[in-house]
C-alpha cells in the first residue's frame, strides 16, 4: 500500500460530501476496524510530508494489523509529496522535479525483499 487512504475521517477527504460519494455506509470509513486475524501480509509505505494524505492513516493501518500480528512492512519516509509512485524519473512528470525522491525510491526494492522473505517464511 502505497499512501493509503484507510480512515475517511483522518484528515482526507476533509468534505462530508467527499465521504459519501466514496461509499455512504459509514462502518466502512475505518479500514482498520473490519481487518481481521485472516488478514493478509502487508507493505505500507508513505512519507511523512504527504499533504493530501496524512500519514495517520497508515498508521492507524499497521497499528491494527500489529495488535492482530499479521506480518507487516511499514516505512514512513521523512518526505516527500503525494504520488510519488516509483519516486524516480520513470515516473517522474513533466516539470515536477519533486517527483524524484531518492530515499522513497527505496520502497520497491524494500517491497521486493519483504516479498521475498515472506514466501520463504510462509512455505
Amino acid at each position: 500500500m502505497s499512501y493509503p487512504v484507510i480512515d475517511l475521517d483522518a484528515g482526507f477527504p476533509k468534505e462530508e460530501s467527499e465521504k459519501e460519494r466514496i461509499t455512504t455506509d459509514q462502518r466502512l470509513w475505518h479500514a482498520q476496524d473490519t481487518l481481521t486475524k485472516w488478514a493478509k501480509p502487508c507493505f505500507v509505505w508513505q512519507t511523512a510530508t504527504d499533504e493530501l494524505v496524512p500519514a495517520i492513516n497508515s498508521l492507524l493501518y499497521v497499528t491494527e494489523l500489529n495488535r492482530l500480528n499479521i506480518t507487516t512492512e511499514y516505512h514512513l519516509f521523512s518526505d516527500g509529496v503525494h504520488g510519488l509512485a516509483l519516486a524516480n524519473k520513470v515516473t517522474q512528470r513533466p516539470g515536477k522535479p519533486q517527483d524524484v525522491n531518492e530515499p522513497v525510491a527505496q520502497w520497491l526494492p524494500l517491497a521486493l525483499t519483504w516479498l521475498a522473505e515472506i514466501d520463504i517464511a510462509h512455505r
